[in-house]
Formats: C-alpha cells, sequence, structure tokens
C-alpha cells in the first residue's frame, strides 16, 4: 500500500506541474505546448493517475475503514475527468471565430464585419484550476493513507 501510496503522490504531482506548466508552453512555444496540453495528453495522464488512485485507496480503506480518506480521493479523482470530459475547458487549443458587424447611422452605407480570434486562454486556465484542485485532492488523500499505514492503524 505505501508503495502505491507513494507512486500516487508522485503522478499526482506530476499532473500538477504538467497543469501548471501548460499555459505557460502554450504562451511561449505554441506547437509544443498544444502537444503537451493537448486532450490525448491529459487522457493519459488520467490512465495513470486514476487506477493507481482506485487501488490504493480499495487497499487502504480496507485497512483502515477512515471512508474520508476514498471520499477526497473520489473528489480528486472526479476533478480530473471533469477537466477532461468538459467541452469548453478540455478543449483549451480550440480557436473560435468571432464575427462583430458594425452598423453605420446611414442605412445605405455598407455594413463592416470584423472577425476576432479567441484562443480561449480563461479556458486553458479553467482546466488547469481543475485538474490541479483534483491533483492536491489526490495528494492529500494519498499522504494520509500514507500516514495511517506507517502508524500502523488498523480497522477497529
Amino acid at each position: 500500500m505505501t508503495t502505491l501510496d507513494k507512486a500516487g503522490v508522485c503522478v499526482s504531482g506530476l499532473c500538477a506541474i504538467h497543469c501548471v506548466l501548460t499555459p505557460v508552453l502554450l504562451s511561449i512555444w505554441p506547437m509544443f505546448g498544444k502537444a503537451w496540453g493537448g486532450t490525448a495528453t491529459h487522457w493519459i495522464i488520467a490512465a495513470l493517475v486514476v487506477p493507481l488512485a482506485v487501488v490504493a485507496f480499495a487497499m487502504g480503506y480496507r485497512h483502515h475503514r477512515r471512508l474520508w480518506i476514498p471520499l477526497i480521493a473520489a473528489v480528486g479523482i472526479t476533478l480530473i475527468l471533469v477537466a477532461i470530459l468538459t467541452p469548453g475547458i478540455a478543449h483549451h487549443h480550440h480557436v473560435e471565430n468571432e464575427s462583430v458587424t458594425l452598423h453605420d447611422h446611414d442605412a445605405s452605407a455598407p455594413h463592416t464585419e470584423i472577425t476576432e480570434q479567441h484562443d480561449h486562454h480563461d479556458s486553458i486556465l479553467s482546466e488547469s484550476a481543475v485538474t490541479i484542485t483534483g491533483s492536491l485532492f489526490l495528494i492529500v488523500a494519498h499522504i494520509a493513507n500514507l500516514r495511517l499505514a506507517k502508524c500502523g492503524c488498523k480497522a477497529k
């Protein structure tokens, strides 16, 4: 159990670091940042974090019977999955075109259309904030599992 929790702390920590670096990399080096912050990358990280957490917390709960630990972990897992699955948050590198038509007071004057591109920096920050929060919940739960394993606390 302690090995799983140590691995869980590391993987969840790497997940949080990934989310902190993604907005920075996207602004400095867009092509690398898109690969680094792409949906496939998030699924790969989640494929490491989620099963590891489920196994570690199931084993930990059987040992210490403290329900609050797997509940905190469930919140963390949920937040990580919500960040991946929620449209607008997960698809942060999508560029949206927005048209604005400017009207002159003269009805016979031609209309001018201006197209602006939004690169969804807010979505990047939203996804990062949700995922970092989920990672922190998992880290706290893994540390609690570790402490209870080290103290030899068993279910009563």
